[in-house]
Parts: C-alpha cells; structure tokens; sequence
C-alpha cells in the first residue's frame, strides 16, 4: 500500500486546489525560486520550490525537474525522488531524466531508485488520466499536417528569409490560419493545448528528448510572424492565467508577434525572451525597463536574470561540471 500513498496525497491535495487558481501568481513564485538558485542560494530555493509546486493542482513538468535538480545539487535524495515523482505525474518521462548529470547521483541511491520505478507506472497512469487525449490526438493531426508542408517549403536554404516557392508558402501559411480558426472554437472548451491540456509532447512529431509542451504552439510561431496575418491573439492572456499556457511561451508568442510588424527594430522587445540575450549578465538591453515592467506583470523574472538563466544553460551544453539543465529552448 506503501507505493499509493503518495499519489493517493497527490490526489487529494489536487482535489482540494481547484478553486480558481492564477498561474500568473505561480509564474511569480516559481520565479522566486530560479532567482533564489541563481543567486546560489540553494536551500532556500528549494523551500521556495516545494511550498510553491504543493499549492497548485497543476505544476509545470519543467519546474519540477528544476526543482529536482536544486535538491539533487544540495544532496537531498529524498527531495530530489519527490519532485521527480511529481515530475513524472505531469509528463515526465524518465528517458528525459537519464539525461540530466545532477541526477546521475541521486539515482545511485538504490533504495531511492528502487521505489520510483516501483511508482513509475502508476505515476503515468496520473499523467494520462489528467489529459483530454481526444484533444492531444486532434492537435496531433493538425501538427503533423502543418510540420509536412513546412518541410516542404523549408528544404531549400531553410527557405527563411528567401521564399523560393511562394505557392507552397502561401499553402503552408494558409493551413496555419485553418489550424489556428479551428483552434479558436476548441480553445474556450478544452483550453489552450499544452502542458496542462494535451499534456508533453510524444516522439509523434517532436524528439521525446525535448520537454515541451504543445504540438500546436509552434504553428502559432510560424503564422503570428509572418506579414498581412489576419488573426489575432488578445484571448491568449486568459489561458495563462489558467494555466494552459506558460508565461515563458506567452512572452515568446508575443515576440513573434512584435517582430512581424512592419518597422521593428532591434531594442525593442517587450518581453526580451531567449534569442536576443547578451551573453553577459551586466550588459543591459536598450529598453530593458520597459521589457522588465512587460516581464513583471506576467511573472517573469528581469532582462538580468535572464541573461543569467541563458548563461547557465550554456554552461550545461558545454558539460561543465554541477550545471543544471533548465530545459531554455525547449518551449
């Protein structure tokens, strides 16, 4: 019975959460934690980490991982098998996790180990109960419709900047305006397709080594930045109050977005996300206040911690030792 008391806990907890909860104020408290780790101040993240994962029904697998991470790096094994127990009930799956060095140690604890993977499945079954798998399956054929005629008009030079075939373009561009017209009748029912609703993204169209979390996000990326688009994205801010969508995704949609407008310049941004960081912490961002005050009201953390959070990821790709995987370009 032992192996169900966790996710008998879960359960009720869950149960007792479901009182109109804002994932704006989580996006705060999360952030909370990140600065917190990167600051160095390692307990104290963890503490911010565990008191805000257990008082949201929903957690953000990434978060969790982070979170397991944190712990594993201070040595607390069993916090660290918590968070990856809580990891794996919204999507995680231990095929991500093998690859991540600040676990490797905590998974040489045997007794640990032994009663995760006693779990695992059980753990899995949470996950695909607490998704609407007709809705996965939907957006899951609109994906790999949509990602057939973008390999298409993306063979020749990437066909980013030179479109070489405007007639497959324009059937490219206007296969993402029918996904995202039929998106907009399915959303206010089912909410927003990611992480919370349709669950992680599977091997079906993504490599199963990235944690992310829509099949259909990416579609609003090509067609938001495209020019003369016909549709808008002003309901989108409801579904991260929900929860159904991130704010870490919400900033980079809205990015795309600015970026599509005719007289962009660089220094700009709103939300300044991950493709335009300076690689040092210190250098500031030309309107950097504004973008804070943008990142602010959603969550998010300042342009400077940013920049910390993209230097870290680097230090993981580069295998430095002790670096943390904060899953930075998996959206």
């Amino acid at each position: 019975m032992k192996q169900y008391a966790f996710i008998i806990i879960l359960c009720i907890l869950s149960g007792q959460k479901l009182h109109a909860e804002n994932y704006i104020e989580y996006q705060k408290e999360i952030t909370k934690a990140e600065n917190l780790m990167f600051d160095s101040l390692f307990v104290e993240s963890l503490k911010q980490y565990r008191k805000t994962l257990d008082a949201y029904s929903f957690n953000f697998p990434r978060d969790c991982m982070i979170a397991a991470q944190v712990a594993a790096y201070v040595g607390d094994d069993t916090s660290t098998f918590y968070f990856l127990r809580k990891a794996v009930t919204f999507g995680t799956t231990f095929e991500r996790m093998r690859w991540i060095r600040l676990l490797y140690k905590p998974f040489g604890n045997e007794p640990l180990r032994k009663a995760f993977f006693h779990d695992y499945d059980s753990l899995r079954q949470i996950y695909s109960a607490s998704i609407n798998l007709p809705y996965r399956d939907i957006c899951i054929q609109y994906k790999l419709k949509e990602l057939e005629l973008r390999n298409k008009d993306q063979a020749f030079f990437s066909n980013r900047y030179f479109v070489c075939r405007p007639f497959l373009r324009k059937k490219w561009m206007s296969c993402c305006k029918e996904v995202l017209t039929a998106m907009d009748s399915l959303i206010p029912k089912y909410g927003f397709p990611s992480y919370k609703t349709i669950g992680v993204t599977d091997s079906v169209t993504l490599s199963n080594m990235a944690l992310t979390g829509a099949d259909i996000l990416s579609i609003y990326y090509h067609y938001v930045c495209q020019k003369n688009r016909t549709w808008d994205m002003s309901n989108l801010y409801d579904e991260v109050v929900k929860g159904n969508l991130s704010a870490r995704d919400y900033a980079t949609l809205q990015e795309f977005d600015l970026r599509s407008q005719k007289g962009y310049k660089w220094g700009k941004s709103l939300y300044y996300v991950r493709w335009e960081v300076p690689p040092r912490p210190n250098e500031t961002y030309p309107n950097e206040e504004l973008a804070n005050q943008y990142r602010a009201a959603i969550g998010l953390s300042t342009c400077y911690y940013e920049r910390v959070r993209k230097l870290w990821q680097h230090n993981c790709y580069d295998h430095k030792e002790n670096s943390f995987e904060l899953f930075y370009y998996e959206f």
